[in-house]
């Protein structure tokens, strides 16, 4: 039975992602849902922080400052990205 509940999660899922997607004309349903998993992949990101700054204020006395480190670094890395695809376009 436990797996008969796992297909029928799989296809309600999968379903309703579809019938979104295929919700308007024109090829633009997918546009749908961008914006939902945008919302979802931020929520995520954020929950992730939250449980890797708890972690690193448990275990590291430092935390603050590794995690400063770590902030400073993605920025650099995004910055860098930017200035890539920007000269790529140019």
């Amino acid at each position: 039975m436990a797996d008969c509940n796992r297909y029928v999660g799989s296809l309600v899922a999968v379903g309703s992602g579809l019938l979104l997607c295929l919700a308007k004309s024109g090829g633009t349903g997918g546009m749908t849902l961008w914006p939902i998993f945008g919302t979802t992949n931020q929520l995520l990101a954020g929950l992730a922080l939250l449980v890797i700054t708890v972690w690193l204020l448990i275990v590291v006395a430092s935390a603050i400052f590794i995690l400063a480190l770590w902030l400073v670094g993605e920025a650099y890395l995004a910055l860098r990205s930017a200035k890539n695809e920007n000269r790529q376009t140019a």
